[in-house]
């Protein structure tokens, strides 16, 4: 994982109105995220609910918007496991009329 990355993700949570999102076999998840913990080997990402831990070995990237997803999103990043499976996404839709 790109500390710088992650940076750019902590910046854009701590704005305020990010969502984790996430899918699976027809379940759709989308929640507030209420807050970020880094250690700087890991980070914790506490939304409603729920909590996402992402390791030094997984990966951020930057995407367009969530792969199942139609909704535009102002921005958005893919955590992917270090085995490869996605961990969900964390973004921001775009509002409205933008």
């Amino acid at each position: 994982m790109g500390n710088e990355i992650l940076q750019q993700l902590i910046e854009h949570i701590d704005v305020g109105q990010a969502h984790y999102f996430n899918s699976m076999d027809g379940v759709y998840i989308k929640a507030p995220i209420e807050r970020v913990a880094n250690d700087g080997s890991y980070a914790m990402i506490w939304f409603k609910n729920g909590m996402l831990d992402i390791f030094d070995k997984d990966t951020i990237t930057k995407v367009r918007r969530p792969t199942n997803r139609l909704n535009k999103c102002e921005w958005c990043y893919r955590i992917i496991s270090s085995n490869r499976k996605t961990k969900g996404w964390i973004l921001k839709d775009l509002e409205e009329g933008e």
